[in-house]
């Protein structure tokens, strides 16, 4: 006969887990948890230091290394710009010599700083931002090239909209230079945003950003410069020495006395004490006596004679009486239209020769 069980044992149930060791399992699991997020973290980190052990091994990106070659162009860029501007506020001041010369460093400074960033070859990676920058400049070369040719067409008295006319086109490629520019620094930021590389700075270049009337009223920026009198044109051709050769060797009857020669020039120096170049000036000399009031005249032309400018010319074929007689000789440059000073446009010289 088997050994019976119980009813009551058939029913028995597990005795519930005591309170220490129900504590004891949900802190083994916590447990377990905690380190597999440790181990996530840990090897997020790993990852992350991976990725930048590869970055520094790298190097800097093309684009970085791009950024930061041409980095001091942009700057000196910036700084024509700053001038430009500034121009507005200033030129009641300016002298039509400081204006000019101001105008051509402009010009010449911005064809330097395209040619520095054209020089700066670019890495493969960087050829497409490169190819906006050099654009950029050139725009502002070429805006400055028109800036020049329109204030020197406002001072030297052509119409306002003819000056106006040019100034704008001047001011529609420095805008052009500013949205190109626009290209290559968002360009720029975004590839480098990609590589992470964020401490590396794209400078901000804008010519046209609170350039007043330059930008917003060319006419009235043209009328602004007309209006200023040390910016005026002046016409001003001056006789500078008359002299001949041979020399006076003395002196008699209040009257020079050349010695005797067998040959007889005659040297006129002329300037331009204007502040405008002046084409085609014609300068004269007669030379007339006691004994043959008939003239003897000579001319010659100078092409350009730019403000400040000083000529030398030589006359021959001149032939003085000799004798106690007097010969004169003048000298003359003739007027230019609008030349307002013309009493130094002559000069006289008395002499007799042995």
């Amino acid at each position: 006969m088997g050994v019976q069980v119980p009813p009551r044992a058939l029913h028995t149930r597990k005795r519930p887990v005591s309170g220490r060791n129900a504590y004891s399992t949900s802190a083994a699991g916590g447990r377990a948890r905690g380190r597999l997020r440790l181990f996530v973290l840990a090897a997020t980190a790993l990852v992350v230091a991976l990725i930048a052990w590869k970055v520094c091994a790298a190097g800097v990106s093309d684009i970085g290394a791009y950024i930061d070659s041409v980095r001091p162009v942009v700057q000196k860029s910036n700084e024509l710009g700053t001038q430009l501007r500034s121009l507005q506020g200033e030129v009641s001041a300016l002298s039509r010599e400081i204006l000019d010369k101001r105008m051509s460093d402009w010009e010449s400074k911005a064809r330097e700083y395209e040619a520095e960033a054209l020089a700066i070859k670019p890495r493969a990676g960087a050829e497409g931002v490169a190819a906006y920058l050099v654009t950029a400049l050139h725009a502002r070369a070429e805006g400055f090239a028109g800036f020049r040719t329109s204030m020197t067409s406002a001072v030297e008295g052509v119409g306002n909209e003819q000056a106006a006319g040019a100034l704008a086109n001047a001011v529609a490629n420095f805008s052009i230079g500013d949205k190109v520019y626009g290209y290559f620094a968002t360009d720029a930021r975004s590839k480098l945003d990609e590589r992470g590389e964020t401490k590396i700075e794209v400078p901000e270049s804008v010519y046209m950003r609170d350039a007043g009337d330059l930008a917003k009223d060319p006419a009235k920026y043209v009328k602004l410069i007309q209006s200023q009198p040390r910016l005026a044109p002046i016409h001003d051709l001056a006789i500078v020495q008359l002299s001949t050769k041979p020399a006076a060797a003395g002196r008699s009857k209040d009257i020079d006395l050349l010695p005797g020669s067998s040959s007889f020039t005659v040297q006129v120096s002329i300037s331009n004490d204007g502040n405008l170049p002046e084409q085609n000036v014609v300068v004269k000399v007669r030379l007339t006596s006691e004994g043959n009031p008939d003239p003897q005249t000579g001319e010659q032309k100078v092409s350009v004679l730019e403000p400040g400018g000083k000529k030398v010319l030589t006359f021959t074929g001149l032939n003085p009486e000799k004798g106690e007689v007097r010969n004169t000789l003048v000298a003359e440059v003739d007027p230019i239209e609008g030349e307002k000073n013309t009493g130094n446009n002559r000069k006289e010289y008395i002499f007799a020769m042995r």
